[in-house]
């Protein structure tokens, strides 16, 4: 059998600290500063926030911005993750999650974020 090509799908492009896990209800998490936006407010319902994500950061020694990486990293085989920073620090971070190693636990944890 011949490798199959599948073109390139839509992507968006968004500030990995946006991405809402409740889509609707009150704000969960309390309010919140983005210091890698200069301390602006961002999105009470952040991923970063997520109880489920900080406790895999947590438990994997790594920050929810690496977890989060990873996940993303290791959602589909057509999926490219490409995160941007201007800061030197964020791109150490950013690097250093292609290290983390998301086992069934992790997974199923993070699962849980889209469940409520």
């Amino acid at each position: 059998m011949g490798t199959s090509r599948r073109p390139l799908g839509p992507f968006s492009v968004a500030p990995i600290g946006y991405g809402a896990t409740r889509l609707a209800g009150p704000n969960v998490f309390g309010p919140t500063k983005d210091r890698r936006l200069g301390g602006g407010s961002i999105d009470p319902n952040s991923v970063l926030e997520a109880p489920e994500l900080v406790g895999v950061a947590t438990r994997l020694r790594c920050t929810p911005s690496q977890v989060a990486l990873a996940s993303a990293r290791d959602a589909s085989r057509n999926l490219l993750v490409i995160p941007g920073t201007s800061s030197l620090r964020h791109l150490r971070e950013n690097l250093s999650a292609m290290a983390v190693q998301l086992d069934a636990d992790a997974l199923g944890q993070l699962a849980l974020m889209w469940r409520h």
